[in-house]
């Protein structure tokens, strides 16, 4: 699914029919959709915002295609499809991903972020906090 939505994507025409605060970075082919607000972000093309859709504090990634009503606030997501009233608050660099309708994603408060490995003999691993 998210191979034929990035090829969909790469046939749009860059399109902005919602509001789309100054301040904000549209790179590339980005339709953002009536009713759909973007503030404090940067939304780099090719992807779509979905009419009555709320971008706030965020980045919205190549390839991805936001549906309907959905809210992503700070937050980062990129090579993903959200599916209508999903919302995305607070999490850094969602990838590859589908998030369904009425999906809600938060990060876990109190929970210590830690890596659990295993790796085998000559492995390379390359880790970003």
């Amino acid at each position: 699914m998210l191979e034929v939505n990035r090829l969909v994507l790469e046939a749009i025409q860059p399109r902005l029919d919602g509001v789309v605060e100054s301040g904000c970075e549209i790179i590339g082919r980005v339709v953002v959709e009536p009713g759909a607000q973007v503030s404090g972000s940067r939304i780099v093309g090719p992807a779509i915002i979905g009419a009555g859709s709320k971008i706030t504090g965020s980045y919205v990634g190549p390839s991805t295609a936001i549906g309907e009503e959905c809210a992503v606030t700070d937050s980062e997501i990129e090579y993903s499809i959200l599916l209508s009233r999903a919302s995305i608050r607070g999490v850094r660099r969602i990838e590859a991903s589908i998030i369904g309708h009425d999906a809600e994603v938060t990060p876990a408060h109190g929970v210590p972020k830690v890596h659990r490995l295993v790796l085998g003999d000559h492995s390379k691993v390359q880790i970003t906090s």
